[in-house]
């Protein structure tokens, strides 16, 4: 067990401009470079094809993975390295990789302390008995998360101390493997943020704006990718992040015109997402729901609207990329940002109100740059060497670090949230 705080910033370069039909809007200045992680994609698939062999047990109602004992966790870096951690002896667990897999040149074997399970497990403990904590030890957790790189657990307290560090390590198998680091002041959750405009026609496309009409148009959030219903491929309709909805049956509009109602909000355990289901005068403008992602604002065209143009377009096909992969994030506030996977498992308390707080867990935790207003946008993983953009998570939060500045985002995984939502990607 130790105790640490990390500090880091990113730029926040917010402009205020007005679109074609003169309203005036903010929203930040977009990155100039998309973020390719082609260098990584033989480190991806090489992960993917190790994690199937060696996954004993997949819960198909909780998705969960069992891995072996001797496997301590991967992550790639920028060359595309691909970095396979081994508890217990090294030269076993190597031959029992490479058994599995080749391209043994771009692998890194190194020793860790903890399996990955064993760290998946402490997770998986404080999140069980985390209604059994006292309330004070409740609102003073912050987020608590895998970090794969360290092989390690982070708990973030806004406040260290005994007592908190006492409750928690009570339900912990190894509390040695935890590291008890200090939070920020702001809490690591909700992109929420006010209107700043009305909208006219536009394309609806993943990182474009949603109002909801429960916050009577006071409040805005972005859009995620467009999907079907399983069970109904006539029922149509965009995932965005359910606590842009606020509340079931909570209404949705554009262009002045009823859109659609949340009838498939979750908000519970390892998913912040909701379906909203085209009905209503758009019924018939299906085609408004694009794959292409949402441009930036620029040469007096408004994103999304007629006039606008992008060739960017969004796989049907679903990744779930290796920690320190590259990910690109496109919300309504700031845009196109790009960063890297830091964790494969990250859980926030929520504040809910009331005294009253739970947690949403199992989710990735990128350093991209989000802000209020970019909830319910997509993360996508861009492989320029295959021309495709696939379809990664629908972000929920963001990440702050002790100092206050802002560290990244946490989003749902796009297999959780389809599976959650009985969905499918069109």
């Amino acid at each position: 067990m130790s105790c640490s705080s990390d500090n880091e910033d990113f730029p926040n370069d917010i402009v205020t401009t007005k679109n074609q039909f003169g309203y005036t809007f903010t929203r930040a200045r977009e990155e100039a470079t998309e973020g390719d992680a082609s260098q990584q994609y033989t480190a991806n698939v090489i992960y993917q094809q190790i994690e199937k062999s060696i996954v004993k047990f997949i819960d198909n109602d909780t998705l969960k993975k069992v891995f072996p004992d001797y496997f301590g966790g991967a992550y790639t870096d920028n060359e595309g390295k691909l970095t396979i951690l081994i508890k217990g002896n090294l030269e076993d667990g190597r031959k029992k990789i490479l058994s599995l897999v080749r391209h043994d040149d771009i692998i890194i074997f190194k020793r860790s302390n903890y399996s990955y399970q064993e760290l998946t497990d402490i997770v998986n403990q404080i999140t069980a008995n985390f209604r059994t904590l006292p309330n004070k030890v409740q609102e003073n957790i912050c987020s608590y998360y895998l970090d794969d790189r360290n092989n390690k657990v982070v708990v973030k307290l806004y406040n260290i101390n005994d007592e908190s560090i006492h409750q928690i390590n009570r339900f912990v198998l190894n509390d040695n493997a935890i590291e008890y680091s200090k939070a920020g002041g702001l809490k690591d959750n909700l992109l929420y943020t006010a209107k700043p405009m009305d909208i006219f026609w536009e394309f609806i496309q993943p990182g474009s704006v949603v109002f909801p009409y429960a916050n009577n148009n006071n409040s805005y959030g972005s859009w995620a990718f467009r999907a079907r219903d399983l069970n109904d491929s006539t029922k149509v309709g965009m995932v965005t992040a359910c606590h842009v909805t606020k509340v079931n049956n909570d209404s949705v509009f554009l262009c002045g015109c009823f859109l659609g109602i949340s009838e498939l909000p979750i908000y519970t355990n390892d998913a912040d997402v909701a379906f909203i289901e085209i009905t209503g005068f758009y019924q018939n403008f299906f085609f408004i729901l694009e794959n292409t992602l949402c441009n930036e604002y620029k040469d007096g065209v408004y994103p999304n609207s007629w006039g606008a143009s992008s060739s960017d377009k969004l796989s049907t096909d679903l990744w779930t990329p290796v920690v320190g992969t590259i990910v690109n994030k496109r919300g309504w506030t700031t845009g196109l940002t790009t960063g890297t996977i830091q964790s494969s498992n990250y859980c926030c308390v929520v504040d809910l109100g009331y005294g009253q707080y739970r947690t949403i867990v199992n989710n990735s935790y990128a350093s991209f740059t989000t802000l209020m207003g970019d909830s319910g946008g997509i993360v996508y993983t861009y492989f320029s060497n295959q021309n495709k953009r696939y379809t990664t998570g629908v972000i929920s939060g963001l990440v702050i670090a002790e100092n206050g500045s802002l560290k990244g985002g946490y989003y749902t995984k796009a297999n959780i949230a389809l599976a959650r939502l009985g969905v499918k990607r069109y």
